[in-house]
């Protein structure tokens, strides 16, 4: 309707390059640019991608130079179905790859960093690094990483980035999109550094406690086996061994020579010797 397609020329803002609806033979029936409907696409890859079936998700191309928009572009389309449930033509919203390296940029991220929303493909849709897009890293560890999980980190040489990189990566749930950071050695000295320095502390921590820890493990054998010696030596010498608090109450009471006054060895301990020997 003419209300709508006054609503859909509204759509202008970074990152979009434009906005369209193509039906079933190709053809733009509704773009946000001047002079583009009418224009064939019935032979553009995120036109293709669409015909066969319906995946239920959308298509994030390659960038490349839009046939209408004359302007490298990434294209993220959706399939329209018709009410019947066959194709009857795409939604595209047309995106700008370098917003992104601006957005990074205002960011303030040094050369010591890679910033990268690649496809499942392989292929870079932007970065932080303007010659990377449209750049195919297929080959490179991400890719045999992902096929183990869907999120990870690790270090190892990039392709893009000739250098090696300490690298976190995380498919999107959303979108058919990978977003990767990778940091080189040189961004991350002063964290290694930092980092030794706290394992070598907390090395020198641990040492200290395994070794005070053996110290007195073996210091309470021996006073183990140092009272046990001492038990034995004054349990069988005929002589009394005691010893009481200031209230005159024994804390001790132990050798052979106990059993000549009537007592056993122990017997006394707690009670005073006012009671015991009030004579």
């Amino acid at each position: 309707s003419a209300s709508l397609e006054r609503e859909f020329r509204h759509i202008a803002a970074d990152p979009l390059v434009a906005a369209g609806v193509v039906d079933a033979s190709g053809n733009l029936v509704l773009s946000t640019l001047p002079n583009a409907v009418g224009v064939n696409l019935a032979n553009v890859p995120h036109f293709v991608h669409h015909i066969a079936a319906d995946s239920g998700k959308a298509y994030f191309g390659k960038p490349f130079v839009g046939r209408t928009s004359k302007k490298l572009s990434i294209h993220m389309t959706r399939r329209i179905n018709a009410a019947d449930g066959g194709f009857d033509g795409i939604a595209i919203i047309t995106m700008d790859p370098f917003y992104f390296t601006k957005f990074y940029h205002d960011m303030d991220f040094t050369d010591q960093y890679i910033i990268r929303m690649l496809g499942q493909d392989g292929i870079i849709r932007a970065s932080n690094v303007a010659a990377e897009i449209g750049r195919d890293m297929a080959g490179a560890e991400l890719y045999r990483r992902m096929n183990d999980a869907a999120a990870g980190f690790y270090h190892a040489p990039e392709l893009a980035a000739d250098r090696p990189l300490w690298v976190s990566y995380r498919i999107s749930d959303e979108q058919p999109v990978v977003i990767q950071v990778g940091r080189s050695d040189e961004a991350l000295a002063p964290f290694l550094q930092r980092r030794n320095a706290y394992l070598l502390f907390a090395g020198g921590v641990s040492l200290f406690i395994i070794v005070s820890a053996v110290f007195i493990v073996r210091r309470m054998r021996r006073q183990r086996q140092t009272d046990i010696l001492l038990r034995t030596f004054v349990s069988n010498t005929p002589l009394v061994f005691y010893a009481f608090d200031p209230k005159g109450t024994f804390v001790l009471s132990e050798g052979l020579a106990l059993t000549g006054i009537g007592l056993k060895p122990g017997e006394a301990v707690g009670r005073s010797v006012f009671e015991l020997y009030r004579d």
